[in-house]
């Protein structure tokens, strides 16, 4: 239980992180993936009969693993 809620907390911020460098964008794009992961997770678990948090922190996953892919490609480009 500890463990998945320091990865809600800690997994929204670092993808924020890898997307914006301010500080209040920064907020407010963790505060979305946060959101968009909680919704996201919740309808997965529902529909796959499955523990909401470990999905919803999947689903928060995922969105680290897009931007990071995204930030990778984008510094291979430069």
């Amino acid at each position: 239980g500890v463990s998945l809620a320091a990865a809600m907390l800690v997994t929204p911020a670092a993808s924020a992180y890898l997307l914006t460098r301010r500080l209040w964008p920064m907020m407010l794009v963790s505060a979305l993936i946060g959101a968009l992961s909680s919704i996201i997770g919740l309808y997965i678990s529902y529909y796959l009969n499955i523990v909401s948090g470990s999905s919803i922190v999947l689903t928060a996953t995922v969105f680290f693993l897009l931007a990071f892919l995204w930030k990778r490609m984008k510094s291979r480009n430069m």
